[in-house]
């Protein structure tokens, strides 16, 4: 694992607000942040809470709001369905419209290898991303990275496995769809909060590792249920952790000393920011060619096994879970017959 720390903070001069309804802009303080976040339930509450609460204790202004779709696509989410952090509905340009943030948190369904074959990820993200830049022009825009669901608690290695061998497919979605941004002089980029295997990493840890104080259950599984509540979302301890990972992400900053919650154990939440304080993992960035090479020769062919494991089987049973990655190959063939140069790295401008 390589770490890297977190991205440069960003310039607030300019200090916009919008959270309601067609509200305009507002200064908010000397160093402020808007933030948008674009999800599902694993950029659910109360992780905006906490980034929040994170910022707040660190002397930054925030204002915030979100899109909010249960299960959804970014593409569904570019094209409005979803709610704000009211649960009023929201509109088009992804809940963005009529709207300026500097800072904009999006995510995208948890299943990688249909993600790419399907969803149009790379332009729907700079979809996305240029509506944002088109309130603030030196927004940042953050790729969340989602994981997958655990097979198994009790030994989550294979898990562990799969986060580490999808992590530098994420980052090439990211890098991908801000590839030109620097080229045509625009000063927005689009990053990566490695969201997903910083949750690996971190269970890896506590379960095969040094440990951390507090981390220590009785069995493997009652470690990792410390973090994760079912097999895929966040228990209130690993939504904290979460948000730690996006804080030390989008400012730079150290998260050890500032304030914990006070629903959290102290041992635990403070054990977890000086975890975040050594540096974000950071997988290997291929360029998006060589990602893009990589699928085209069966690259994601051992991502197909875990989803079908930990997604297909659970959901639909082993008979219906194994047809259904068989149509899949079949349809992965036939697009590349039609398509021998299929791209879905393919620059975006």
């Amino acid at each position: 694992m390589h770490l890297r720390p977190g991205a440069a903070a960003l310039a607030a001069a300019a200090c916009l607000a919008g959270t309601g309804a067609a509200s305009a802009p507002t200064a908010v303080g000397p160093e402020a942040r808007t933030i948008f976040l674009s999800g599902h339930s694993l950029l659910d509450h109360p992780l905006p809470d906490d980034l929040a609460a994170l910022l707040e204790a660190s002397g930054v202004a925030i204002i915030w709001d979100r899109q909010h779709g249960a299960g959804s696509s970014l593409r569904e989410r570019v094209e409005g369905a979803g709610t704000d952090r009211d649960g009023r509905p929201t509109g088009p340009d992804g809940g963005l419209a009529g709207r300026a943030y500097d800072t904009l948190i999006v995510t995208e369904q948890h299943v990688l290898p249909a993600v790419l074959l399907w969803n149009d990820t790379v332009r729907q993200l700079r979809r996305l991303h240029d509506r944002l830049a088109a309130g603030h022009p030196q927004a940042v825009t953050y790729f969340y990275t989602p994981w997958m669901a655990l097979d198994d608690k009790g030994d989550p290695r294979r898990w562990i496995a799969y986060e580490r061998a999808a992590a530098p497919i994420w980052h090439c979605v990211a890098a991908a769809a801000g590839s030109d941004l620097a080229a045509k002089g625009r000063r927005d980029r689009i990053e990566t909060v490695p969201a997903a295997l910083a949750l690996a990493e971190l269970i890896a840890r506590v379960t095969e590792g040094a440990g951390l104080p507090g981390f220590t259950g009785a069995s493997v599984r009652e470690t990792v249920e410390l973090l994760v509540a079912d097999d895929v979302h966040p228990t209130r301890l690993g939504s904290y952790y979460l948000a730690l990972v996006v804080y030390v992400a989008i400012t730079g900053r150290s998260p050890v000393g500032l304030r914990v919650p006070d629903d959290l154990a102290p041992e635990r939440a403070r054990a977890l920011q000086d975890y975040v304080a050594q540096g974000l993992p950071e997988a290997a960035l291929p360029d998006p060619d060589t990602c893009a090479a990589q699928l085209r020769a069966g690259g994601l062919d051992a991502l197909w096994d875990y989803v079908e494991r930990a997604h297909g089987r659970p959901e639909h049973g082993f008979l219906r879970a194994h047809w259904a990655r068989l149509r899949q190959a079949v349809q992965r063939r036939w697009l590349l017959w039609r398509q021998p140069d299929w791209n879905p790295f393919r620059p975006t401008g």
